[in-house]
């Protein structure tokens, strides 16, 4: 990743910019880039999921963007496409923002990041 102080700023304003934002409105805004729309159905649960995967070429990430009820956007989780690219995120994220560690958490302006970890796979996750 080239630039990556800049890449990750882009990242992060994307991030933060999506949280509350209507499906209809995402959908529109990132038509532009690769995307991925997905909608989840369990007829047993009852359960309605809508999915939205944006992919950042420039900045070597995917994002997947989840919603509530509503169809407001509840959460952002973020994948580096490099495993190298994380740990340069989270360098940038010490430097950058306030870490607290009672909740494991970055406070990034009006919305927190944690890091998590599925089977070795780690990605960044953005909530309010």
């Amino acid at each position: 990743m080239q630039n990556p102080e800049n890449n990750f700023e882009t990242l992060i304003k994307h991030a933060k910019s999506m949280l509350g934002r209507s499906y209809d409105e995402l959908k529109r805004k990132y038509l532009s880039y690769p995307i991925s729309l997905t909608v989840h159905v369990d007829k047993k649960e009852n359960t309605f999921e809508q999915f939205i995967k944006i992919r950042f070429s420039e900045q070597c990430a995917i994002t997947t963007l989840n919603f509530d009820q509503t169809e407001k956007c509840d959460a952002v989780y973020l994948f580096f496409d490099n495993r190298n690219d994380e740990d340069i995120f989270i360098e940038y994220l010490a430097e950058s923002y306030d870490f607290y560690f009672k909740e494991n958490r970055w406070l990034i302006y009006d919305c927190f990041l944690k890091v998590k970890d599925i089977n070795d796979i780690f990605y960044f996750y953005f909530h309010k």
